[in-house]
């Protein structure tokens, strides 16, 4: 468990950096799905199956919290590494 919660602030870390980057490129969108994604779509299920159904203690719901960063940082990073926030979004006058 500690192994996974070290890797949490590794890719947590990857994910604020990316999850900036879009933003400051104009690329609001991509860094709004990322965020929603990471919470909505993967922490609060992740968190609830772990913590209540399948361990039943809090170790799963932080096991789920760390799970979370890691598949969002990756998500994340391939994103970014794709280039399609390089494209111009605000045009100049």
């Amino acid at each position: 468990m500690e192994v996974l919660l070290n890797l949490s602030a590794f890719f947590n870390g990857i994910f604020v950096v990316v999850n900036n980057v879009f933003r400051a490129s104009g690329h609001t969108k991509k860094s709004m799905v990322l965020g929603i994604l990471r919470l909505w779509g993967l922490r609060i299920p992740l968190s609830y199956l772990l913590g209540y159904l399948i361990l039943g203690s809090s170790i799963g719901v932080f096991l789920g919290m760390g799970l979370s960063n890691v598949i969002a940082g990756l998500f994340g990073f391939i994103w970014f590494l794709r280039g399609t926030w390089m494209r111009r979004i605000i045009e100049e006058e």
